[in-house]
């Protein structure tokens, strides 16, 4: 094989496997690793006191599903109306958010879980 054909083919061969390396990364996720992180964006997205349609808006705006259940809502347990948005299969991982909302506005940050799994706030 002549010394050019062997330097493009190395050099491709490499490129592969930063490709290989980075599909990696993105795959295991460096959000996926730091639950806390993802509290911390949730409050920073959402602060206390955000009108229920707003966080809505937002949760959205990042991928989220949200569904919003009166307190009068059989699968609402909480006794006050809530806003849950989720968002599966991110990284390998499903995240979830449960705002409780007084008079409209986000009152109190609910459960949030990563598969499944409560993710513990400060």
């Amino acid at each position: 094989m002549p010394p050019i054909l062997r330097l493009i083919m190395s050099n491709m061969n490499f490129r592969f496997l930063i490709l290989l390396a980075a599909l990696g990364w993105l795959a295991g996720g460096c959000v996926s690793s730091n639950p806390q992180h993802f509290t911390a964006q949730v409050r920073k997205w959402v602060p206390l006191g955000t009108p229920a349609a707003q966080a809505e808006q937002v949760m959205t705006r990042h991928g989220f599903d949200c569904q919003l259940l009166t307190k009068d809502h059989p699968f609402n347990q909480s006794g006050a109306d809530c806003l849950i948005c989720d968002k599966e299969h991110v990284r390998l991982h499903d995240w979830s958010v449960k705002f409780i909302l007084e008079d409209g506005k986000v009152s109190k940050y609910g459960r949030m879980s990563v598969d499944g799994r409560p993710v513990e706030s400060d």
